[in-house]
């Protein structure tokens, strides 16, 4: 292991709260020492203190960007599902158009169905339907459309012509 890499677990061994702390006091010190009558130690000991300031306001960074990029990245998948499976809907075949229908005559009801029916199991590799919970008897799964989905196809009835 190398002196960085064991620099890193140490400090990533402290809590978000004890590196504020270390940010707090070191930038206090820092910015506010002559203020406070520690202009003499801070001036003594300053290069530890901007260190200290540094690799803690690094750290609470890093907390940061890694809840937003939590919160982003979800986003980001979400639309991309999403957009996927818009295009997929304006390219239904006639048996995911019933399928289809089902639910936005039925107001998003469940389908009751095998998952060996082709058109099921393609609109739910598309994430346009979901499987809410286990299996019944005869290897049967209720089916629910992504309500993004229904809302979809309820604005554009037009993709669910010409399908009986």
């Amino acid at each position: 292991m190398s002196v960085l890499e064991a620099a890193i677990n140490a400090v990533g061994k402290y809590s978000w709260r004890t590196m504020l702390g270390i940010f707090i006091a070191s930038g206090v010190l820092l910015f506010f020492g002559p203020q406070l009558d520690v202009a003499d130690w801070t001036k003594t000991n300053r290069g530890w203190l901007i260190l200290a300031f540094a690799v803690s306001g690094g750290v609470l960074l890093s907390y940061v960007i890694s809840g937003f990029y939590q919160w982003i990245s979800r986003y980001v998948i979400d639309t991309r599902v999403k957009r996927l499976g818009k295009k997929h809907l304006r390219q239904l075949t006639d048996d995911e158009k019933v399928v289809c229908r089902h639910f936005v005559q039925n107001n998003g009801s469940a389908y009751r169905t095998t998952l060996a029916q082709g058109e099921v199991a393609a609109l739910v590799v598309k994430n346009v339907l979901f499987r809410p919970g286990g299996p019944y008897p005869g290897d049967l799964y209720d089916f629910q459309i992504q309500p993004w989905a229904l809302e979809y196809l309820k604005k554009h009835p037009e993709l669910l012509k010409g399908a009986s």
